[in-house]
């Protein structure tokens, strides 16, 4: 597990006998001004603050705020706060998704999977153009938590964490008509190993496979007509099967119902047709979001809209 790696200054910063060197105060003013920009409660209510070095009895409210709804327990004064290099505060602060790096440590991985879709289906009739944004916002709320739990490097998409989860056995095995969504490359390397970057493989083949419309489609492989004499026991089913070809343009070819009576040598028009499954249309992605999570959890895609409001604010 990657460690966090906390935002360095030099010296104190603060009221009081801090020495608030420039370069400090400017780092710690950007920090405040990412945990308002994230929405982090500890400095609600709070505006951001120019990043010019200056110590102001805002930024001194600022961090006595922070740190007593952190319980960091700070002095009763603000002019009496001090942020230590290295210490607690520097560490909350170092946390803010904004900041942390490792918030962000499977965007490459998000990025390649979105954008391979996008270049596959980008013609498909009703395709919208997925964000990769949307991704990230998913992952944030799949590992609430975030970098600090284990899921977060282990299946940062949770997919197929739990037995009842049918996604990584519906991607992994082309199930549901998702093989034409994915390659068998992809399954194969699932078959393996469903964790890490694959995990995050594996989530975004399981959105685009639900937000895929899927429908029984006849294709005519040949168009030339061709003729078939009918013997006895000959039914339609039979003559499709013996002749490549389908009930359906059969029946439309020569203008039968299923229940005709076939007559011994009759001339019956046919082409060479089968029936295959297709990609016929695209739902909404937030539908898609919203199928992946099964309906475990009533307000998922509150906050989905929550991460990604956030995640834009940013990104």
């Amino acid at each position: 597990m990657t460690p966090l790696s906390i935002v360095k200054i030099g010296d104190t910063v603060g009221g009081g006998k801090a020495k608030n060197n420039l370069a400090d105060v400017k780092i710690v003013q950007g920090l405040f001004n990412d945990a308002i920009d994230f929405g982090d409660p500890a400095v609600h209510g709070l505006a951001a603050i120019p990043a010019d070095g200056k110590i102001s009895p805002t930024l001194l409210k600022m961090i006595q705020q922070y740190q007593r709804l952190k319980g960091l327990g700070p002095p009763a004064k603000p002019d009496d706060v001090v942020i230590d290099p290295g210490k607690g505060t520097m560490k909350h602060l170092s946390r803010n998704p904004y900041v942390d790096a490792r918030w962000s440590s499977w965007d490459d991985d998000i990025k390649t999977e979105v954008a391979s879709y996008n270049k596959k289906f980008g013609s498909s009739s009703g395709y919208s153009t997925l964000d990769w944004r949307l991704i990230k916002a998913q992952v944030w709320t799949e590992v609430k938590a975030g970098p600090d739990a284990g899921d977060w490097w282990s299946r940062p998409m949770q997919i197929g964490k739990f037995a009842s989860d049918k996604g990584l056995q519906v991607i992994r095995g082309g199930l549901d008509h998702s093989d034409l969504v994915t390659d068998q490359k992809l399954r194969d390397d699932l078959k393996k190993d469903s964790t890490g970057g694959n995990n995050i493989r594996a989530g975004v083949a399981y959105d685009v496979h639900l937000g895929a419309q899927y429908s029984r489609v006849e294709v005519i492989d040949q168009p030339a007509v061709k003729i078939h004499v009918v013997v006895k026991k000959d039914t339609l089913d039979s003559i499709a099967k013996a002749e490549s070809t389908t009930v359906h343009n059969l029946e439309s070819l020569n203008g039968l119902a299923s229940a005709s009576v076939l007559s011994l040598g009759q001339q019956l028009k046919f082409q060479l047709a089968h029936w295959e499954w297709q990609i016929s249309g695209w739902d909404p992605w937030t539908d898609a979001i919203e199928a992946y999570n099964g309906g475990g959890d009533p307000n998922y895609m509150t906050k989905i809209a929550a991460a990604l409001a956030k995640v834009k604010n940013r990104w």
